[in-house]
């Protein structure tokens, strides 16, 4: 599944150069780089930025970061990613 925005698109090159090892894991990114796998977060990291909106609207992250463990492992087997 390919990143909605630049902004994430750009949150995943970080979560990527986490999984790499170039950057230490620290933060929301560091929770996404142990959480996600590396073929899940180049999906997102290799979104080209042709056409991408700039941001996603703030209602949408706060209700994802709402979600509890359980609830996100659900959205993830729904989205397939």
């Amino acid at each position: 599944m390919p990143a909605k925005s630049k902004q994430q698109q750009r949150f995943f090159g970080v979560v990527k150069a986490m999984q790499s090892g170039d950057i230490p894991k620290k933060g929301e990114a560091g929770e996404v780089a142990s959480d996600m796998s590396k073929k899940e977060v180049d999906k997102y990291a290799g979104t080209k930025h042709k056409n991408l909106q700039k941001k996603v609207k703030r209602e949408v992250l706060e209700k994802i970061k709402a979600l509890t463990s359980e609830q996100k492992q659900k959205l993830r087997e729904i989205l397939q990613f």
